[in-house]
């Protein structure tokens, strides 16, 4: 309801914000020299507060708050979690991507960045660089680069992109996105992000395929173990070069294997 002709120029092109979006906080610096000001401070409020001004269709149901457990109880409660993460300070389980898609995204931003989304597209870039074992002085040399393309989307000259705007944006080189979902990444730069997809195909057809594909890279059948069925490990192996994209729950369904088993031979790469 806020965003409207006579507030922002962006009226025909609404970049929403969840809940949880961070701002600068009362009395910080803008920008444009101003300092944040608030009219009126109170407690906070939560979800179901929120919840009493929209239609019954729009509230949020499927949520949860972060959990109030103290390290120390965490340590006593997850002895195994608190060595591995806190002490042995190893990262969650997670694999790496492509340095081609880092690459890619660096490419496509001078030509593709829009305004309003400026900030949200070295996110991504911060994020993907994470996810690809760039390393951080790499990053911050190539995000900085950008600034002189990013102002040149404001052709009014408006809203410069500054030092600061990047060095905000370069906060997504966290391991706390290694899972940030593609979707919202595209949706946060408004930016498309191809997925590795089976097209539309039913999942028997594509599973035909695979095998086709299969037996052409190894027509002497020697992806099977000595048992003649397939390697399980290997299966979930190929899939992961085949999707560097996919998520657990998409290998399950295409290759048809348990749970148990994709998860099993999930980091094996």
């Amino acid at each position: 309801m806020m965003w409207h002709d006579s507030i922002s120029k962006f009226v025909d092109d609404i970049q929403y914000e969840p809940v949880c979006q961070g701002f600068r906080m009362v009395g910080t610096m803008t920008k444009n020299g101003d300092r944040v000001r608030a009219f009126s401070v109170e407690d906070r409020v939560d979800i179901e507060y929120l919840n009493h001004f929209v239609r019954e269709d729009q509230k949020v149901k499927d949520f949860a708050y972060k959990s109030d457990l103290t390290l120390e109880r965490a340590k006593d409660k997850y002895p195994e979690w608190y060595q591995n993460r806190i002490i042995n300070k190893k990262t969650r389980n997670t694999w790496q991507f492509s340095r081609k898609v880092y690459d890619k995204w660096l490419e496509r931003l001078p030509r593709e960045a829009k305004l309003g989304h400026r900030y949200w597209s070295i996110w991504v870039l911060a994020v993907t660089a994470m996810k690809c074992g760039i390393s951080q002085e790499e990053l911050e040399r190539d995000a900085f680069g950008l600034i002189e393309s990013m102002n040149k989307i404001d052709k009014d000259g408006k809203n410069p992109f500054t030092k600061e705007d990047v060095l905000a944006a370069l906060e997504g080189y966290d391991s706390a996105w290694y899972t940030y979902p593609i979707d919202k990444m595209s949706y946060r730069s408004d930016m498309p992000i191809q997925k590795n997809k089976r097209n539309r195909r039913k999942q028997a057809d594509h599973l035909e395929r695979a095998r086709l594909v299969q037996t052409l890279d190894y027509p002497n059948g020697t992806w099977r173990n000595k048992d003649g069925r397939p390697d399980k490990k290997e299966i979930v192996q190929r899939w992961r070069k085949e999707h560097p994209d996919g998520r657990k729950a998409d290998c399950v369904r295409d290759t048809g294997l348990t749970k148990p088993t994709v998860y099993k031979w999930w980091n094996e790469v």
